[in-house]
């Protein structure tokens, strides 16, 4: 015997949590990565292993969304 499929709403509530924890999660890695550049010099590679990012391109594209400055644009300014 099959469980019964999920109702339309439960699967919305699914999606909308999932995106809100996806959305967290990037708040939280891309506030790292902004402590990293401003304490550290760490190659940007690194900063991107170290914070959960495969690639450092996905990681500058993420980061200049979210902060207005590109990751070395931030660095420059935060160790100024």
């Amino acid at each position: 015997m099959s469980a019964p499929p999920p109702s339309q709403k439960n699967v919305v509530l699914l999606i909308e949590t999932s995106n809100e924890y996806a959305r967290g999660l990037l708040r939280l890695r891309i506030d790292r990565v902004k402590q990293l550049l401003g304490e550290t010099d760490l190659p940007m590679t690194r900063v991107a292993q170290l914070t959960g990012f495969r690639h450092v391109e996905y990681m500058s594209a993420a980061f200049k969304r979210r902060v207005g400055l590109s990751p070395r644009e931030y660095r420059r300014t935060a160790q100024a």
